[in-house]
């Protein structure tokens, strides 16, 4: 098998995925993949995911919340015995962001089909997502229930939340 000497991981994957075998045999980079996909992140835990709240007769109403995100994911995975058109593995996705560099990341197992050895595949994941700058409704502050004593105004906070992520990707 051919050796790669990488000075970084990056550098190391993309160098590895075109890398064969010399005696004819699939080589352990062959079955990593890059794609993109579509995923519908779904919420898991008690703060709901605000995105707008106000104060009506001294109770605080959602008027925008987003417990259930589609987007556009970049994703790297690895299967297993995909020799035969079908695999499954591993795999890791990451959001791209606006203000952030990254918006959401998740780990998660996914299956993959492909017609042949040479074409791409079809992907479809299930996974846990981390979202690292969630805004909810601030300590003390309830959906529904009037405003604490002594408040005259909605808080948030920002804050880690996780979500059940269903992906489906192509494999270029």
């Amino acid at each position: 098998m051919k050796k790669i000497i990488c000075s970084s991981l990056l550098g190391c994957l993309i160098a590895s995925t075109n890398v064969q075998a010399e005696d004819g045999e699939s080589g352990v980079w062959d079955q990593f993949g890059l794609g993109v996909g579509l995923s519908y992140t779904i919420n898991v835990g008690k703060d709901d995911r605000i995105k707008s709240a106000e104060i009506i007769n001294g109770v605080v109403r959602i008027t925008d919340e987003e417990n259930g995100i589609p987007r556009v994911v970049l994703e790297g995975h690895y299967f297993f015995n995909a020799d035969d058109g079908f695999g499954h593995g591993p795999y890791i996705a990451i959001q791209p962001g606006d203000e952030e560099i990254i918006n959401a990341a998740a780990i998660g197992y996914m299956i993959g089909l492909r017609a042949s050895v040479d074409s791409t595949s079809w992907n479809l994941g299930l996974g846990i997502a981390a979202d690292p700058n969630v805004q909810t409704l601030g300590d003390g502050l309830e959906a529904n229930k009037e405003l604490p004593e002594g408040e005259t105004e909605i808080r948030y906070r920002e804050q880690t939340k996780y979500g059940v992520m269903i992906l489906f990707s192509t494999t270029w």
